[in-house]
């Protein structure tokens, strides 16, 4: 679709470090988006050591509770974890009487170590 594509200007102010024990504030303001997830991945696989929310396309200062961080994996001195914000936007499209689903979307990942 020709919509233009989400943004989010906030990446260089989020944390390099997450305390699981901690809340996890974040102001996650985008543009043009339809919804917002936050990943937070840490494990060697997604089932573990993986926070996923969403939020609406309003949100900006956003809360993380410590309870759901609890499943994040904590990171050695050389491990490596992800924080991602991710505006996205669709758009639905009948074509030859079937409904299409187009998606954009923009990952906005920085390195993290967990505490």
């Amino acid at each position: 679709h020709t919509d233009i594509f989400p943004t989010y200007s906030g990446l260089a102010s989020l944390p390099e470090t997450i305390t699981k024990a901690n809340n996890l504030s974040l102001n996650i303001a985008s543009s043009n988006a339809d919804s917002i997830y936050v990943a937070i991945i840490s494990g060697s696989t997604t089932s573990s050591g993986t926070v996923i929310k969403r939020y609406g396309p309003t949100a900006t200062n956003i809360t993380i509770s410590s309870a759901d961080l609890a499943p994040l994996t904590t990171t050695g001195s050389n491990g490596i974890a992800y924080l991602e914000v991710i505006p996205w936007r669709y758009k639905t499209v009948a074509l030859n009487s079937k409904n299409y689903v187009f998606m954009k979307l923009a990952a906005y990942v920085k390195n993290v170590k967990i505490q």
